[in-house]
């Protein structure tokens, strides 16, 4: 079983918001499946974490297929596993999917280009892989910006630094969850929730996303 038992209540009643997963070896094509199966027709889980678990590109592909199935799952977070630029860029490709956090994995600068090309996900985590300051500089600047409107309007970005500012603080705190206590579980849970209303918040007073990347 891939879903903590105790979990399963939460999953089966539609009353998770947030599933977390850590410290499994090997996470593999088949436990991505195996999860999917489990969470069967669950909607109400918004954001999946998946962390210290060996997951390789394969899984990764498989996950962002998978995904597809699931429009409620709008945030994912992989850090600390073995994904590359091939995991990368089926997963920045993931339908529905608007944050992913891929920290301290094996993406090169290989994929930064392509990263920049790509207007569907609004929140990229990328921070303790092996991309150069330079291409880390690229992508902060990019993802700052405005994505689906004009780039060269003028736009005000006080009430939306803020909120990316909250984003940033409980993103920062993401990686390595899966072994933290239950009670500090509790409260990241509640930070990410809160980050993402604040930029529900932010897309629904500007008609769009505002592109972050929190670093």
């Amino acid at each position: 079983m891939v879903i903590p038992q105790e979990y399963m209540p939460e999953v089966i009643n539609n009353t998770m918001g947030t599933l977390l997963i850590g410290m499994r070896e090997g996470f593999s094509v088949r436990d991505v499946e195996d999860l999917f199966d489990e969470l069967g027709d669950n909607t109400s889980i918004e954001s999946l974490a998946i962390n210290e678990c060996n997951m390789s590109d394969d899984a990764a592909e498989r996950l962002a297929e998978l995904l597809s199935d699931k429009p409620n799952i709008t945030a994912v977070d992989l850090s600390v596993n073995d994904i590359t630029d091939r995991g990368l860029r089926a997963l920045m490709q993931a339908e529905h999917v608007r944050c992913l956090v891929i920290s301290a994995n094996q993406i090169t600068d290989g994929v930064v280009n392509e990263v920049l090309h790509r207007d569907e996900v609004r929140v990229l985590v990328l921070d303790d892989n092996k991309i150069s300051a330079e291409n880390m500089a690229r992508l902060s600047q990019h993802f700052k910006l405005d994505q689906l409107g004009d780039k060269s309007d003028e736009f005000t970005m006080s009430e939306d630094r803020l909120n990316q500012i909250s984003i940033e603080n409980a993103l920062s705190v993401i990686p390595r969850l899966g072994s933290l206590p239950a009670q500090e579980r509790q409260e990241l849970k509640r930070r990410f929730e809160d980050a993402f209303a604040q930029l529900d918040a932010s897309e629904q007073r500007h008609g769009h996303g505002i592109g972050l990347f929190a670093k």
